[in-house]
This record gives structure tokens, sequence and C-alpha cells, in this order.
């Protein structure tokens, strides 16, 4: 086992020397500049993809936001939405039979001053 390890090494040092290093670079020395390049290359990664996934989150609440917003003006226009008081709880139709009401009766108290 010793052996194939030992021989894969002597390969990919051979690799490493005739093709990765650079002018007056010893193998070691590439070795460690490829390793330093690859985990920058991996924290840009790691950077640019949570860079993304936080703007993807910023846009996925707007569309939620705006989801909701639509819903509840489309309820709204329905009459299914409490809409005057949410304090007291009056949807549109108690809301004009409210007003309907007010104005029969401030008439009628008109009628009797």
């Amino acid at each position: 086992m010793e052996g194939a390890v030992g021989g894969f090494n002597k390969i990919a040092d051979k690799f490493v020397d005739n093709y990765l290093t650079k002018e007056g670079e010893t193998v070691e020395e590439a070795r460690e500049r490829l390793t330093g390049q690859e985990k920058e290359r991996k924290e840009a990664s790691q950077a640019e993809s949570e860079k993304r996934s936080a703007q993807q989150q910023g846009i996925i609440g707007a569309n939620r936001q705006s989801a909701q917003n639509a819903t509840l003006e489309a309820r709204r226009k329905a009459g299914l939405q409490l809409f005057v008081c949410p304090k007291i709880g009056l949807n549109k139709r108690m809301y004009i039979s409210l007003k309907q009401n007010l104005r029969k009766s401030k008439k009628t108290l008109d009628n009797l001053g």
C-alpha cells in the first residue's frame, strides 16, 4: 500500500513540477501557493453564495408582502375583509347597515325637533 501511495506522490510531484510551478519555485512552494489559491476561491465562492442568498431572501420577502397586500385588497373589495374599525369588527355590510340606521335616526331626531 505504501508503495502505491509513494508512487502516486512521485507522479503528483512531477506533474506539479512540470506544469504548475513558477520560475524558481519549488514543488512545496507551488503546492502551498495552490492550496492558498484554492482556499481563497472557496472563501470568495462562499461569500458570493451568502450574498446571493441574502438577495434572494429580500426578494422573497418583498414578493410575499406584495402578495399579501394584493390578497388583502381583493378581500376588501369583495367585502370579506374587516376594514372600517378592526377594534370593533365592522365589516362592509355591517358598516353600511349601521350607517343607514344612523341616517334614519338622525332624520327622526330632526323631525322631532
